[in-house]
């Protein structure tokens, strides 16, 4: 086995050059590492004790292909490959499309109804052929295409937030790589709706195997066993893509199928091992006339000067219709969401409306004022593009009404993304955190401030109520938690209230706390949330204690 780290991981370089950290984990005898398929190598590493992984630093990156390969015995046993986004094609790169078959060729004599792309975006496929967005069923009694999984279950989800993923491995066995590279999985919750007229359909299925036995050194068969059923029915029985293709290799079905209740849905209602997976789907037809029924799209009446609605965002898109530059990092919150692309030019103008509650997100480049987002929040996150090595871009988020009629103009290029807004609770893990310490806090009279294991901290003098205040700012309209962390040596615990008071003195937030015995120079924290959204804006944190002498509060954490 030979594995490059990490197959996640393909925007680490936006430049050639001197690299370090280049990880490669096996368990062969040597590992042999290329910038270029059986080209450019970057030196062998013979393998260390168990547990141990190889690692090269100081190497000359130049191209976008890492090529590992491994040996026992003098004898060529795995390889791997990783294409990076950014850098140069490398000489070699049309190696990877040696056994490539044009395995999308539409069947002669078919209509094809339906072109799916499996958990991403519209993609022209090599035979000139549109496979339309994954796009969700919203609604089942309404005659419009789509898919449903997990998230349907649970309303505050955004159904994109469902069960699916991508792999930047090159896909073996076929030219089209970008379509079999997005997939959804899951299981009996997973399911295709596709509205038909009654009568003999040709359904292929398309699959691939992108994570078991990466790397070579495994025998995957049975590692993943899921059966397929179209109009409950079952089409296709244990299927293993592994054990028929291997690892990132195209797999293609055929099934033929009769609808008679003008439906068609593909499910995946059984799974013996891991999950079930598609990359594709496609419908055709004897028939001639028939059309695909509609997807529920949330952006319409869509103008602009040479630009395009795109879907699925993710990293390596190109942030242009008609220029190179690539999106290297996007917000967590941002991957998957509509998309503004527009032609790279001197002026950028949109408008457009949205069917449903939106957040529309605006990113700017640093530094940049313009009245783009004047009545937006600023997220404290940033959109990077390869741009002349690197140009960051912050991003400012709005929440609008559905039917919002919407409209952003600007002489300097700025990013537009658009999701359905959620009820999704935030991930407190993910936010930033701004610390307040006792530099910036207002006591009462009973209330000191000494340096205290080598920092100053706040100390209550007496058994009198004591105050502190911490005067705290939100960047963003947002539930926030308030971290306090204290040192009590106090012979029982300590009973405090705190307060989240507005610039107007209205109370927006109370919270009764006991500050427990602790042990000497050892700190405790007492956490708690907003519990409902408040704007951004100047805030007073107030903790108020009684018969607290000698508590130590070192700092409070907004986040």
């Amino acid at each position: 086995m030979v594995y490059i780290a990490s197959h996640t991981w393909p925007n680490r370089w936006m430049m050639p050059g001197i690299k370090d950290s280049v990880i490669v984990y096996s368990n062969c005898d040597e590992v042999e590492l290329f910038n270029d398929i059986d080209n450019v190598s970057l030196g062998k590493r013979r393998r260390g004790s168990i547990g141990t992984h190889s690692m090269w630093d100081k190497v000359n990156i130049q191209y976008n292909v890492l090529y590992a390969v491994g040996y026992v015995d003098g004898k060529v046993v795995a390889k791997d490959t990783l294409v990076l986004n950014h850098l140069p094609e490398s000489p070699n790169f049309n190696k990877l499309y040696s056994d490539a078959q044009n395995v999308l060729k539409p069947q002669s004599g078919y209509l094809y109804v339906y072109r799916i792309n499996c958990g991403g975006p519209d993609y022209t496929d090599q035979n000139g052929n549109i496979w339309n967005a994954d796009r969700p069923l919203v609604d089942e009694n309404i005659n419009l295409a789509g898919y449903q999984s997990w998230s349907a279950v649970f309303p505050e989800i955004p159904s994109i937030f469902a069960s699916q993923r991508r792999t930047f491995s090159p896909i073996k066995g076929a030219n089209d790589w970008p379509l079999f590279q997005t997939f959804r999985y899951g299981k009996h919750l997973l399911k295709y709706r596709l509205p038909l007229p009654n009568g003999d359909y040709r359904v292929e299925l398309y699959f691939t195997e992108p994570w078991l036995g990466i790397g070579g050194g495994m025998d995957a068969r049975g590692m993943r066993l899921f059966d397929v059923s179209i109009n409950n029915k079952t089409a296709l029985k244990n299927v293993d893509i592994w054990k028929e293709a291997g690892s990132n290799k195209a797999l293609k079905k055929v099934v033929n199928v009769r609808v008679t209740n003008g439906l068609m849905t593909i499910e995946f209602p059984q799974t013996l091992a891991g999950q079930a997976i598609i990359s594709a789907i496609a419908v055709a037809s004897l028939q001639s006339g028939i059309q695909a029924a509609g997807y529920t799209a949330n952006i319409y009446e869509l103008q602009c000067d040479n630009c395009k609605k795109q879907s699925w965002s993710d990293i390596g898109d190109k942030q242009y219709l008609n220029d190179s530059v690539q999106i290297n990092s996007l917000p967590s919150n941002l991957f998957g969401a509509d998309w503004i692309q527009f032609h790279k030019r001197n002026a950028y103008n949109v408008s457009f409306k949205v069917k449903s509650e939106s957040d529309i997100f605006i990113g700017i480049r640093e530094n940049e004022n313009t009245d783009l987002i004047k009545d937006f929040e600023n997220t404290i996150t940033k959109i990077i593009t390869d741009e002349s090595g690197g140009s960051l871009y912050n991003v400012y988020r709005k929440r609008v009404s559905a039917g919002s009629d919407l409209n952003y103009k600007s002489d300097r290029p700025f990013l537009v993304y658009i999701l359905p807004a959620s009820d999704m609770q935030p991930a407190y893990d993910l936010k930033a955190v701004t610390s307040y310490k006792s530099d910036v806090v207002i006591v009462s009279s009973n209330v000191d401030k000494k340096i205290v294991l080598n920092n100053e901290r706040t100390v209550v003098a007496s058994d009198d109520e004591a105050t502190i205040n911490w005067p705290v700012t939100t960047g963003v309209a947002d539930i926030y938690s308030i971290t306090i962390k204290y040192n009590s040596t106090s012979e029982k615990d300590i009973l405090g209230n705190v307060q989240l008071l507005d610039v107007t003195g209205n109370v927006m937030v109370e919270q009764n706390i006991r500050f427990k015995v602790t042990k000497e120079a050892k700190w405790n924290t007492i956490t708690f949330n907003t519990g409902s959204m408040i704007n951004a804006g100047h805030y007073n944190v107030i903790l108020k204690v009684k018969n607290g002498k000698g508590l130590l509060v070192s700092n409070i954490d907004i986040q």
